[in-house]
């Protein structure tokens, strides 16, 4: 079984008609729905209508009012196929007096024997309908739609990206921070920025950072732990950031870029907590209530019949906390080992300095393994696999670093303050100051030997070279070769 979920906050207040209207919408355009023909056996329940179709089709739908003057509404729908699986969405709209309605969907793939090949199921087209209705509601700072949000360089949208990476700015949602690679410039193209926010409408929100002096600012306001040069963060509410994507080592071009971020922003969306309802939940909390004001009306059976139906949710709410835990465990493996190659040695070499440094110090072995390959006596298979590692070109954290220490030696009457701020955020600290300024390397950065930095002003000359040496010092002059 395979589970795509998500849940947002609705600004507007649509009536039961209208959500019950979009559904029947939404079914019309599905090509292999029946449901809604005449010939179907139909029970117009006031509170729990039913209908079937002969092939198996089903739509349910359910209304509540609690004691304390919430509602509710929900369906599900499932439908089988022709390879045996059954495609089931749910859907909960839950109304809390004065507040926002909450709405949570859930779609599933399931296998109705086991030779059955289950598919990942895609987002359904009703929360686009949502959105396009400009029902989407407030989330802190962003309002919940299927656009990005396209910032200026304005105090006012600094404070917002410093809400971003603090995780602070959303509480519902995850943020896709795009950062810049140069004024008006990034690492997606503006078309494709558009549409990636369009397939995650309801998913996420994204923020697309303005300039490069948009990104120093930031990265001065949250200490260096903004995503920056073209890289694409994912930062959680209340969290911060989740992980980071850039074009470099493992993700080749834009459409691998875009590809890693949404199918990451969707499987971390679905592991977020939850303040809606799903359908089980809805069909527990109605059946209790029908129990309460029904158990002195109705006849033991009739009780019986109540309790054996709760029982059948509780079990479906199992479940479904089973496959949540199964997917969650399987789908974050996935993405250690798919998506972050690196992070495997993590537990051995300790923090990178930068975003992408082993897949660069990788890349430098693979191309030193090649240059000593025939001495060495290297088989055909190393050979051709080290070969495609050693043209992996450099990523975007080195050309970064590489670019800050060459702006933070131009001025020499600001070049020890800037080169400190700098290397704080790559594995120094400040050891002692006199004369001259010594750096050593943070607990766990292993290998990173202590840098000293002149207190007094130099000479160009004598500024290239101590750049120069911080580059060697760090290991950089071999990679960027």
């Amino acid at each position: 079984m395979k589970i795509f979920s998500t849940e947002f906050p609705l600004e507007a207040k649509p009536s039961n008609a209208e959500i019950v209207s979009r559904v029947v919408a939404w079914l019309r355009g599905m090509r292999r729905s029946v449901v809604l023909s005449g010939d179907n056996e139909v029970d117009l329940d006031s509170d729990a209508p039913l209908l079937k179709s002969p092939n198996g089709e089903e739509l349910r739908f359910r209304f509540l009012t609690l004691e304390n003057g919430d509602q509710a509404i929900g369906f599900r729908h499932d439908i089988p196929d022709d390879d045996s699986r059954l495609w089931r969405t749910e859907m909960v709209l839950k109304r809390k007096h004065g507040d926002q309605d909450i709405v949570r969907l859930r779609t599933q793939c399931i296998a109705l024997n086991s030779a059955a090949k289950i598919e990942t199921p895609k987002k359904p087209y009703l929360i686009k309908s949502i959105l396009q209705s400009n029902w989407g509601g407030d989330d802190i700072l962003f309002k919940v739609s299927d656009a990005p949000f396209w910032a200026n360089d304005t105090s006012k949208d600094l404070e917002i990206a410093e809400a971003i990476i603090n995780g602070k700015s959303s509480s519902k949602l995850p943020v896709i921070y795009v950062s810049a690679a140069g004024n008006r410039a990034w690492d997606i193209k503006e078309d494709r920025i558009e549409d990636m926010a369009y397939q995650l409408g309801g998913i996420s929100h994204v923020f697309i950072e303005p300039s490069r002096s948009f990104s120093y600012l930031l990265r001065d306001k949250t200490f260096g732990r903004n995503v920056y040069g073209g890289a694409v963060g994912i930062y959680l509410p209340n969290i911060g950031q989740s992980r980071r994507f850039y074009i470099g080592g493992y993700i080749r071009n834009q459409e691998e870029l875009i590809e890693s971020v949404i199918n990451y922003a969707v499987f971390i969306k679905g592991q977020l907590p939850a303040d809606g309802w799903d359908w089980a939940e809805l069909q527990e909390q109605a059946l209790r209530q029908q129990r309460e004001h029904s158990k002195r009306k109705l006849k033991l059976k009739e009780m019986q019949s109540l309790y054996e139906e709760e029982i059948f949710h509780l079990k479906e709410q199992i479940a479904q906390l089973k496959d949540k835990a199964f997917t969650s465990t399987s789908a974050d493996a996935l993405n250690d080992d798919k998506l972050h190659i690196d992070s495997v040695l993590l537990n051995f070499a300790g923090p990178e300095i930068y975003p992408g440094e082993f897949i660069d110090r990788i890349r430098l072995a693979s191309h030193l393994a090649m240059k000593h390959s025939e001495h060495e006596g290297l088989d055909a298979r190393s050979i051709a696999v080290l070969g495609c590692i050693s043209k992996i070109n450099p990523t975007t954290g080195l050309n970064e670093l590489l670019q800050d220490l060459e702006r933070s030696t131009k001025d020499p009457n600001r070049m020890a303050g800037q080169l400190v701020s700098l290397l704080s955020r790559h594995g120094y600290r400040e050891k002692d100051q006199n004369k001259h300024i010594r750096l050593e390397s943070k607990t766990g950065f292993k290998g990173l030997q202590a840098i000293t930095i002149a207190t007094t002003p130099s000479d160009n000359r004598g500024i290239k070279n101590a750049r120069k040496q911080i580059e060697r010092t760090l290991g950089l002059t071999k990679l960027k070769e």
